[in-house]
C-alpha cells in the first residue's frame, strides 16, 4: 500500500504531539520528519523550526493534506522505502538524549537518521551535553535563529538534495576575483562548484566538458559583467542552459550594459556600494569583488534558491513525461501524489500491455539513482526508467551508464527526447 503523504512533519511533545501531512511534492521517497526537544526551554525553538519547515515546504509547492492532527504517540512507517529523520533541538544548557527505541530503530533501517541541532555559540559543549549516541551523529548549528536550519533538515531528510552542485559562468578577464570568492564561499557551504580553470584537465575537449558539467549541475550562476555578452564561451553556456531548461541565477554587476533575459526572480542586482576594487596579479585592469556582508547575503540567496530550483526542475521533467503520455492513446498513466514516480501502462493492442515506472531526476543518473530505482517496491517484471538530462554526457560516461544498466530492470533516457522514448515503449 502506498504511503499517503510525501512529507510528514511530527512534533514529538511530552503532551502527546501532533503532525501535519504534505503531498504533491516530487520527492524520491516519502519522508517523516520528527522534531524532538531536549528540555522545556527548547520547546519554542522546536516550534519555530517546524514553522520554518512548513514555510519551506509551501515554497517548494507542497500541499498541506492535514493540519495539526493530534497523535498519542509516534511510530514511523515500518517500510524502508520511507525516509525518517529525528531532529533533536537542544537548548545548549541541559543534557540531551533520545529514547533508546529510536536509536534501535535508526540502526535497523537504511533510511533513518538522527540530527541534533543547537546554537553555534554552544558548540564547545557538545561532548558535555550530548549523550554518546548523539555525539556519533552529524550535528547542525544555527547562528542567530533556529529557522536557519529548515533547509538543512529538509535536505537531510531527502526532501531536497544534499548533493549541491553549481556552475559559475564568468569572464575571466573581468570577474575572476568574484568567481573565486563564490567558489570559496559556496564550497564552505558544501557545494560542488565548477570553475573552468580549476576543474578542467588540460588536453580534453573543452566545450564538451563544459556542456557535460552544465547538464550535471543543479544551478548555473552567471556573473553578468560589461563584456560577458562578448564572449562566445559564456554566451554558449547561457544558450545551453536555456535550451536545456537548466536553473539560472544572474548576478547583474553594476557595469553590465546588457540584460541577459529571464524572469525578474532570476536576477540579483549588485549595487556599486556592495562592491570593492581589487588588483589581480598578472591582470592589468582592477577587478570588482563583493564586500563580505554582500558576499554572505548572495551566498545565502544561492543556497535558498538552489533547493527550490532543483525541486522545480524535477517537477518540470515530471510534467513533460505526463504531457507526452497524454499525447499517446496507447498509454495510460498514474502520477503518484506522494513521490515523484509515474506509472505507465502501455497497451499497443487489446491483447497485450506492459508496465513501466518513470523516475524523474534533477541530475543525470548515476549509481545511486540506478540502484535506488532498481530496488523500489514494484513487481519484478516492471521496468524502471530514470529520466533526466543525459544527452550531453561524454562518451565514456555514457558507456559506463550502459554497463551499469546492462541486464538489469532499470534504464535511463534523456528528457529532451521523451517522445522518442514513448515510441520505443509502444513498439515494445
Amino acid at each position: 500500500m502506498e504511503t499517503e503523504f510525501a512529507v510528514r512533519v511530527y512534533f514529538a511533545d511530552d503532551m502527546g504531539g501532533s503532525f501535519e501531512d504534505f503531498e504533491e511534492l516530487p520527492v524520491a521517497h516519502p519522508c517523516v520528519i520528527v522534531i524532538h526537544h531536549n528540555h522545556l526551554d527548547a520547546r519554542d525553538a522546536a516550534k519555530d523550526l517546524i514553522a520554518a519547515i512548513r514555510q519551506r515546504l509551501d515554497d517548494l509547492g507542497a500541499k498541506a493534506a492535514r493540519h495539526e492532527i493530534e497523535a498519542a504517540g509516534f511510530a514511523d512507517s515500518e517500510t524502508n522505502d520511507v525516509n525518517a529523520l529525528h531532529v533533536l533541538v537542544c537548548d545548549g544548557v541541559h543534557g540531551a538524549s533520545l529514547d533508546r527505541a529510536i536509536y534501535r530503530s535508526v540502526e535497523a533501517r537504511d533510511r533513518a537518521w538522527i540530527l541534533p541541532v543547537m546554537k553555534h555559540d554552544q558548540s564547545h559543549r557538545v561532548t558535555e551535553l550530548l549523550d554518546k549516541e548523539l555525539q556519533k551523529r552529524n550535528i547542525a548549528f544555527w547562528e542567530d535563529k533556529v529557522e536557519e536550519l529548515a533547509l538543512v533538515v529538509l535536505a537531510r531528510a531527502g526532501v531536497t538534495c544534499l548533493d549541491r552542485r553549481v556552475f559559475v559562468s564568468y569572464r575571466r578577464s573581468e570577474t575572476s576575483a568574484l568567481a573565486d570568492q563564490l567558489f570559496d564561499q559556496l564550497s564552505r557551504r558544501n557545494f560542488q562548484v565548477f570553475l573552468d580553470r580549476v576543474s578542467v584537465e588540460p588536453g580534453v575537449d573543452f566545450q564538451a566538458v563544459l556542456f557535460e558539467h552544465l547538464a550535471d549541475k543543479s544551478m548555473v550562476v552567471l556573473l553578468n559583467s560589461k563584456e560577458f555578452p562578448e564572449s562566445r564561451w559564456t554566451m554558449a553556456e547561457l544558450e545551453f542552459a536555456r535550451q536545456r531548461r537548466l536553473n539560472v541565477l544572474i548576478l547583474q554587476l553594476p557595469d553590465a550594459d546588457k540584460n541577459l533575459g529571464g524572469s525578474a526572480s532570476e536576477v540579483i542586482h549588485v549595487r556599486s556600494a556592495q562592491t570593492e576594487s581589487v588588483s589581480i596579479p598578472g591582470v592589468t585592469k582592477p577587478q570588482v569583488q563583493l564586500k563580505q556582508d554582500a558576499l554572505e547575503a548572495i551566498a545565502d540567496r544561492i543556497v535558498g534558491e538552489h533547493d527550490l530550483m532543483l525541486v522545480g526542475r524535477i517537477r518540470n521533467i515530471r510534467e513533460c513525461v505526463i504531457a507526452a503520455a497524454r499525447r499517446r492513446s496507447e498509454v495510460t498513466y498514474t502520477a503518484s501524489k506522494y513521490d515523484s514516480s509515474i506509472t505507465l501502462t502501455v497497451s499497443p493492442d487489446r491483447r497485450t500491455s506492459r508496465q513501466y515506472v518513470i523516475y524523474p531526476t534533477g541530475y543525470p543518473p548515476w549509481v545511486a539513482e540506478l540502484f535506488d530505482a532498481s530496488i523500489r517496491t514494484h513487481s519484478s517484471d516492471t521496468s524502471r526508467i530514470i529520466i533526466g538530462h543525459t544527452a550531453s554526457l561524454l562518451p565514456l560516461r555514457t558507456k559506463q551508464l550502459e554497463w551499469l544498466v546492462d541486464g538489469r530492470n532499470v534504464g535511463y533516457h534523456d528528457i529532451c527526447s521523451v517522445d522518442a522514448l514513448f515510441d520505443k515503449l509502444v513498439a515494445g
